[in-house]
């Protein structure tokens, strides 16, 4: 029991699906998709093999709820129904299961035909390209390869295949379960998306095919198909402390390659997150850097542009109050030269009249408290810059400590030079810990 607890949680909370999980309020809906899809199909086989009819009424209301709020619920109904119409002699309330499919379809049919138009790009039918982009949505989780993907993708499907079958051969000998059907419709809700994500998503390139937003999906499948792999090796007259010690290799192989694959795209999504923190720097400055915009935000850079004054008006980030990064643009810093406070203002890159990139290192002790400023000759501030970054020079040798601080400046055309300061509590001044010329 602990092992396959293991098995789910190392799964469904690997870094594989990191998009979803940093992009928050995404990875909010597309959980409560999954959440309310598992849980509809676990009541309608708690309703099956009972017979009762508390289970099939929180089955519905589930449904519904899931139909509501993304469009996959539909698949669920079509699990249920294809249960309902291959079974006998079931209940007559059990068929309103089939009548929510037919109700629900011409509500999920006006939201994808209603308000979307097909775009230029899809053009043509290829159904190779559609089913290497569905086994490639499957194996996703395991490899940033396409054709290994694929790979993984094709070996899942078979063996998605014995299961069904073994399922199938159970329910004709009158020995199916209540887990076995539990777990094999929960692995082909993932399987129906990986389809219907083929049909329609492969013009956008089969890269897309590895986006951590299908992994969201997919690993339900994975988590379900170890689960119906464990019941089917038991089954075999094999000794048990054999079985067990191959499904457990197999199952952490599977959770550390996930991770393999989840990491780089977590650290991607968290540095594209603190670059998004410095590249308000500009915006409050004024001087917005459409290089970082683009980095950080969206590859677009002027409709964020457009939008600043709207956001000023209104005071929305990076513009609320008590929001600012630098202290006032102008005003005087209270400093102290030189202080025992160590660190280097390494880089100064002009990107627009009077408009710097800023860069350089700091005391570990100070990396990560934001108390980085630049000034001119007169200790005027000009900029500021936030630190925690990996260190520029060395990097590679102590990869885990950040004190690398990264900014912004705007000059004037009488200032000459600038001074980067950091903030010595000890003293509660700034000193400076590096000088860049201009002139």
């Amino acid at each position: 029991f602990f092992l396959i607890v293991f098995v789910i949680a190392g799964l469904l909370f690997s870094p594989a699906p990191a998009g979803d999980w940093v992009l928050g309020f995404a990875g909010v809906h597309l959980g409560l998709g999954n959440l309310l899809a598992i849980l509809t199909l676990q009541f309608f086989c708690s309703a099956y093999f009972t017979r009762k009819g508390a289970p099939l009424i929180v089955c519905l209301t589930l449904g519904w709820m899931g139909t509501f709020t993304n469009t996959p619920g539909l698949y669920v109904w079509g699990l249920m129904s294809m249960v309902v119409i291959l079974s006998r002699r079931l209940p007559v309330q059990f068929y309103l299961v089939p009548l929510s499919l037919l109700a629900a379809l011409p509500y999920n049919l006006s939201l994808l035909f209603g308000p979307y138009a097909v775009p230029a790009v899809h053009t043509g039918f290829h159904p190779l390209k559609k089913i290497i982009f569905m086994l490639a949505t499957l194996g996703g989780p395991f490899s940033a390869s396409l054709t290994n993907a694929t790979l993984f993708g094709v070996g899942g499907f078979i063996l998605f295949a014995f299961a069904a079958r073994y399922c199938y051969a159970r329910a004709r000998a009158g020995t199916l379960d209540y887990y076995l059907l539990t777990w094999i419709l929960i692995a082909a809700y993932p399987l129906i998306i990986c389809f219907s994500a083929g049909l329609i998503r492969d013009a956008l390139g089969m890269e897309t095919a590895l986006s951590p937003r299908y992994r969201f999906f997919i690993l339900p499948f994975w988590m379900a198909l170890f689960v119906l792999l464990r019941i089917m090796l038991e089954s075999r007259s094999l000794p048990s402390s054999f079985l067990r010690a191959l499904w457990t290799g197999c199952a952490v192989v599977a959770i550390i390659k996930t991770w393999v694959v989840g990491v780089p795209v977590l650290n991607a999504y968290l540095d594209r997150e603190n670059s998004a923190r410095f590249t308000a720097i500009s915006l409050q400055l004024d001087v917005p850097d459409r290089g970082w915009i683009r980095n950080a935000l969206t590859a677009t850079p002027q409709d964020v542009l457009n939008l600043i004054p709207r956001l000023k008006m209104i005071q929305h980030i990076p513009f609320e109050p008590g929001g600012e990064i630098c202290p006032p643009w102008g005003q005087t810093l209270q400093t102290k030269t030189p202080g025992n406070v160590f660190g280097s203002f390494d880089t100064l890159e002009a990107y627009q009249p009077n408009a710097y990139r800023i860069s350089g290192e700091v005391d570990e002790s100070v990396s990560g408290k934001a108390k980085i400023i630049v000034a001119n000759q007169n200790a005027e501030v000009r900029g500021c810059a936030l630190s925690g970054y990996p260190r520029r020079i060395f990097g590679w040798l102590r990869p885990a400590i950040r004190t690398g601080w990264r900014g912004y400046a705007k000059t004037l055309n009488s200032d000459s030079e600038l001074h980067a300061y950091a903030f010595n509590e000890s003293t509660g001044s700034w000193q400076e810990i590096g000088t860049r010329r201009l002139k």
